[in-house]
This record gives C-alpha cells, sequence and structure tokens, in this order.
C-alpha cells in the first residue's frame, strides 16, 4: 500500500471522494448547503469535532462544489432540491483561510486582509466592474493613509498601484491604519468592494483556528466580531471547541468561561458524524486485491473498537499494508498462522495506535482478556480462524474452546519476545513484527 495521505489541496482527490463518497458524509454537505442557502444577514457558525476527524477535508469538499462544476448524484439530491448545488454557487464565493498556516505573522487582521486581498484579484477576469472598483480602492487606500506591500498592490491593482504612490516608506504584509476606527473604515471598504464585484455574499471559511498559538487564535477572533460586520458576510468555522476553550482560558485566565465565550460568538454550530469507517477502509485499500473481506472485518472492527479517529485511521492502514507485506513476504508453517495474520497483528497494530501502555502490556503477557474480549465482541471466534489443527476437533468428545485455543496463540506470541526462547523461524518472523512495534515511538501523539 502506498501512502495515500489524503492531500486536501489535490482537487482530484476531493472530487474523488465526493463521487465514491466512502466517508459517508455527502448527505452532511447537501445539509450545510441548503442551510447555508436559507441564510439571510450575517451569522457566524462552527464545524465543531475533535483533530483528525475530517473537519478540514469536508470544509474543502465545500469549497470544491462551490468553485467547480460539480453535481450530487440522485441519491443525495432528491427531485425537492433540484437546484441546490446552482443556488449555493450563485449565492457565494468561499475565501478558504487556513489560520493555522498563517499564525506566524504577529497580527491576523493583517495575515486575513492580505489574503483577501490576494482573492480578490483572483476572482474575476478584470472586467469594468472590478477595474472600476481597483481605481476606487487605489484613492481610498491614498486617503486612508494605509502603507501595504508593493507585490500585492501590483499584484491587486493589475499594474496600477504602485508603493511610491503613499508617503510610508517600510513595507508591510498588507496595511497600517493609524486609528481604530480608519482601520474598521478601509475594511468595510475592502468587503464592500469585494462583494460589488462578485456580486454574490462572502463565505469565509477559517479552518484549524485551534491549532493555531492561543495568542492567534483569540485576537482573530476578537478581530473578526469587531471589524467584520457585514450583511453579506457569513463565517464558518471549524474548530475543537474542547480544545478552543482551553485555548481561551489561556490567555484569559483558568476562570474565565471559554465555553460561554464561543457560545456568544457562535450563532449556530455542527457537529460531524463518525465517517463509515468500513467503506473508508475499502477506499484506502481499493488497489490492494490481497486484501480479502474477512481482514477487511477485522480492521473495521479494530478502527471501531479503539474508536480511531480518521487520521488515526490512516496511520492504521498504512501500518496494516506495510506489516501485512511483511509477514506475506515470509514462510509460515505454524497451524494458527491464520489467526495470527488477520486477527492478532491487526490488533497489535491497533492497540499500538490507541495506548503504547496498553500495547506493552499486551505483548509482556499480560493481554490475553482484552483482547479474547475483543474477539468474542466481533464475532471473530469460529474455529475456521485457528486453521488444520481444528479440522476435525469441533465434534462431540473434542469440541472446540475458543478462549482455550484463544490463549494458546496468545502464549505463543508473547513467549517470542521472550530472550531464552528457541522456536521456529515463524516464531522469529513475528518477533520481528513485533520488534517493529515497540520501536515505533507513540503514534498517537504525532
Amino acid at each position: 500500500m502506498k501512502r495515500i495521505d489524503i492531500d486536501i489541496t489535490n482537487q482530484d482527490i476531493i472530487k474523488e471522494l465526493l463521487d465514491q463518497n466512502p466517508l459517508g458524509r455527502n448527505k452532511n454537505l447537501k445539509v450545510m448547503i441548503q442551510f447555508l442557502n436559507n441564510i439571510d444577514g450575517q451569522l457566524v457558525l462552527n464545524l465543531d469535532g475533535g483533530w483528525g476527524t475530517g473537519k478540514s477535508i469536508f470544509l474543502k469538499q465545500l469549497e470544491y462544489i462551490n468553485q467547480q462544476d460539480y453535481e450530487f448524484s440522485p441519491t443525495i439530491v432528491e427531485k425537492t432540491t433540484p437546484n441546490l448545488i446552482n443556488n449555493f454557487k450563485e449565492k457565494y464565493e468561499i475565501f478558504y483561510y487556513n489560520a493555522w498556516e498563517n499564525d506566524l505573522y504577529e497580527s491576523p487582521l493583517e495575515s486575513l486582509i492580505f489574503q483577501i486581498l490576494i482573492k480578490f484579484s483572483e476572482a474575476d477576469e478584470r472586467g469594468a466592474q472590478v477595474k472600476e472598483n481597483i481605481n476606487r480602492f487605489n484613492s481610498f487606500l491614498k486617503s486612508a493613509g494605509i502603507m501595504a506591500s508593493n507585490v500585492v498592490l501590483k499584484k491587486i491593482s493589475g499594474g496600477l498601484i504602485e508603493l511610491s504612490d503613499f508617503k510610508a516608506d517600510k513595507e508591510d504584509v498588507t496595511k497600517t491604519i493609524t486609528s481604530t476606527e480608519k482601520r474598521k473604515q478601509a475594511i468595510e471598504e475592502l468587503l464592500k468592494l469585494v462583494v460589488e464585484s462578485l456580486n454574490k455574499h462572502l463565505l469565509i471559511v477559517i479552518d484549524e483556528l485551534d491549532r493555531c498559538k492561543p495568542s492567534y487564535a483569540v485576537e482573530l477572533l476578537e478581530v473578526i466580531k469587531h471589524f467584520f460586520n457585514s450583511d453579506n458576510i457569513v463565517f464558518l468555522f471549524a474548530s475543537n471547541k474542547a480544545e478552543l476553550t482551553q485555548t481561551i482560558k489561556l490567555i484569559y485566565g483558568q476562570e474565565f468561561d471559554g465555553y460561554r465565550y464561543l457560545n456568544r460568538f457562535f450563532d449556530f454550530e455542527f457537529t460531524l458524524p463518525p465517517i463509515d469507517v468500513r467503506e473508508y477502509l475499502k477506499y484506502k485499500f481499493s488497489n490492494e486485491i490481497s486484501f480479502q473481506y474477512r481482514y477487511v472485518d477485522t480492521i473495521t472492527a479494530v478502527c471501531n473498537y479503539f474508536d480511531l479517529s480518521m487520521r488515526d485511521i490512516d496511520r492504521y492502514a498504512l501500518l496494516c499494508s506495510t506489516l501485512k507485506n511483511f509477514w506475506s513476504g515470509k514462510k509460515n508453517r505454524y497451524y494458527n498462522h491464520y489467526f495470527i495474520n488477520i486477527i492478532m497483528i491487526p490488533y497489535a497494530i491497533g492497540l499500538k495506535i490507541f495506548s503504547v501502555a496498553e500495547f506493552k502490556n499486551f505483548i509482556s503477557g499480560n493481554g490475553a482478556k482484552q483482547f479474547i474480549e475483543f474477539c468474542q465482541k466481533n464475532n471473530f471466534t469460529d474455529s475456521e480462524f485457528f486453521g488444520r489443527r481444528n479440522f476435525g476437533k469441533d465434534n462431540e468428545n473434542n469440541p472446540f474452546n475458543f478462549e482455550v485455543e484463544a490463549e494458546e496463540v496468545y502464549q505463543y506470541i508473547t513467549k517470542v519476545n521472550d530472550s531464552s526462547f528457541e522456536g521456529e523461524s515463524e516464531k522469529h518472523v513475528m518477533k520481528d513484527m513485533l520488534d517493529i512495534l515497540t520501536m515505533l515511538s507513540d503514534i498517537n501523539s504525532f
């Protein structure tokens, strides 16, 4: 399995996720679009979810639908909403802002305005309306005493504005205004020009806010609250609200009610449902014919059992594939190799991602109970998993006992890590794989 981390900047991948819908979230995109289409005036929305739950992918899919020629399948958009996407495109222009990638700047306001200026410069084919607004903006900048990067100004204006037009002698990321009122006036004018040129509402998407430096995250919220007031603008944040609450406390003090602060800031909140784990894993392993259905059953069960996030599932799938290739490349004559390969190895990998401490407990010989409970919960208790040794054992005189067989295999595996053990070559293969897992750092801390 090649590494297939989802590159949210790759539009082909975003389209593929929309077409195949392995995350099972196209219906949620539809709901979000319906809600946005019915907004009248300014609102601030938040898409809440833990780290690694696919919020950024969801936002990028929303952006793709807005900006590209795309239609949902008839199973998603019923006859009652035939113009859903067209209405969405006609009403909104999406501006995507990754807060975490921009928190190296001292001023969130300057960073945000800078990115809007760039977006503004590339939004149209420079028709008559855009040129007229550029000239208006040029005059406004001069009267407001704003200075801007020469490169940015020339890019925005198509060469109409030069830094030499201004009296300022220091180049900045975007602009500096001497008073709060003029700063507000400048932003209002800029947003007015953007909206006039687009002839649409502006949907500003703020992603990764909870990953920013605390000072930057809080200042960005304050900037939006105080400076971006327009009935033609809707904000859509994606954040882990629980983490963002703690971030706010780092600035205002541990006694400060960060949760209440955010509730006042966000008008409405949405929560993404869990992804369809099985379909997502089938998507990730779609090019690997060696992954038989029982293996997909197991890795799906492991992800659900340990409640792995989407980001953790990506790591888990890659590691499963790597170690499965390692195992399949070795000869294995041990009678229960199928149970080890299909059940025990995927479980050990998931346990390593879930908890390093519990993984260490597992390989030390003290994890049999939890492992057997996992197998029983997911119906991995058939004699077929235990290979040829059990042929003929499942009868009245010598019935098959899953717990006994599973315990026997488990003890076999844990003996592998005993340096004094001298066994078959297959056991050394297993030891090599457990050594790989043991050497890996705390995966869930990455």
